[in-house]
């Protein structure tokens, strides 16, 4: 209970408090969020909804006062925490004794502890927002800890397939956009420049470059920029400050990274919601985009260069694109995807 009340604080800050009291008439299941639970953490963004349809305790899976050391002690002591993060599940089911585990992620939870989970006779699933193909090296345990639960939800048809050919049970669940970060813009509002969000890597570097030169802002914010000076940058820019930037540009830029597996990411509907024109990678999946009427598809760094120019030389073309954007996109919220989440846990309950 007192769990229960802190998490409900936490919403409250947030202006969600009231959904954490909302449950279906009838509803028995009870439901163990385990996860980071940090302010912008997905968890923070999922767990609305999913109190909307019952109730939820939560287990934060890092301990008090790690994350915020810096340096190499702080790195040392992260790494020691996480040994602990699978214990912390299995002591919350011992005392709280919920129908189900719903594991975000869940960064150093290990097999044995899903496993000992399961073995009290609660089912667990793990909602994986990453690609543990790309993160086996900082996170080997991730395949383990997917395979261990009774179901894994995965962003990505892609990544679907190959676990379920490992062995997993898979379900795929879009990303979706949280309003509290990027609340709805009119994309005819006052606009200018281009605007990208996201962690460095040498192609997205190669595609930006493409657009230094050209007469409108570019504005490029993420980790590891500051390793070049070709594409002017400044450092990682998240939530409200972010929507706040999308929500001022004509363009919003989605590079995928290679750890979206071919799938498309958070940034997707984030920059429809806010209103600018969406300039994409295709993506493989995950998105309900259609090239020329919802968003813009570039295939090359010269592509990219050539829409960008496109959208600033006929900017009601562009507003009406990134209009339809918004209004296919506009309900795929956290609130809508925790919902979505619950059904699933149903299943297994």
């Amino acid at each position: 209970r007192a769990r229960r009340q802190r998490f409900t604080k936490d919403l409250d800050a947030a202006g969600l408090g009231n959904l954490a009291l909302t449950t279906n008439t009838g509803c028995f299941m009870t439901m163990l969020l385990a996860g980071e639970t940090v302010s912008g953490a997905l968890l923070q963004s999922l767990a609305p909804g999913l109190h909307s349809r019952t109730e939820v305790d939560v287990v934060d899976t890092w301990g008090p006062g790690v994350r915020g050391k810096a340096g190499a002690r702080g790195r040392l002591m992260r790494q020691i925490d996480k040994r602990n993060a699978g214990k912390r599940i299995v002591e919350a089911v011992a005392q709280l004794k919920p129908s189900a585990v719903l594991i975000i992620k869940g960064r150093g939870v290990d097999a044995s502890s899903i496993n000992a989970v399961r073995a009290m006779g609660v089912p667990v699933a793990c909602y994986y927002p990453d690609n543990p193909w790309w993160t086996r090296e900082q996170e080997p345990e991730a395949f383990e800890r997917l395979l261990a639960c009774d179901l894994a939800i995965t962003f990505s048809h892609w990544q679907a397939t190959k676990l379920s050919k490992l062995g997993a049970n898979t379900a795929v669940l879009p990303f979706g956009y949280d309003p509290r970060w990027f609340p709805l813009q009119d994309p005819s509002s006052e606009r200018d420049g281009i605007v990208f969000l996201g962690t460095w890597s040498h192609r997205r570097q190669r595609f930006l470059a493409e657009l230094v030169d050209l007469p409108f802002p570019l504005v490029v914010h993420g980790t590891g920029w500051d390793s070049q000076d070709e594409v002017p940058s400044g450092p990682p820019i998240t939530e409200s400050g972010a929507g706040n930037l999308l929500g001022k540009a004509v363009v919003g830029v989605n590079l995928l990274h290679p750890q979206c597996a071919e799938s498309h990411n958070m940034r997707t509907r984030e920059i429809t919601a806010s209103g600018a024109l969406q300039l994409s990678d295709p993506g493989a999946d995950g998105s309900p985009l259609v090239d020329g009427q919802s968003f813009r598809v570039f295939k090359s760094p010269a592509h990219l260069r050539e829409l960008v120019i496109e959208a600033f030389e006929d900017r009601e073309n562009a507003r009406a694109v990134a209009a339809e954007g918004q209004r296919v996109t506009a309900g795929e919220t956290y609130f809508a995807r925790g919902s979505q989440l619950f059904d699933l846990m149903q299943g297994l309950a």
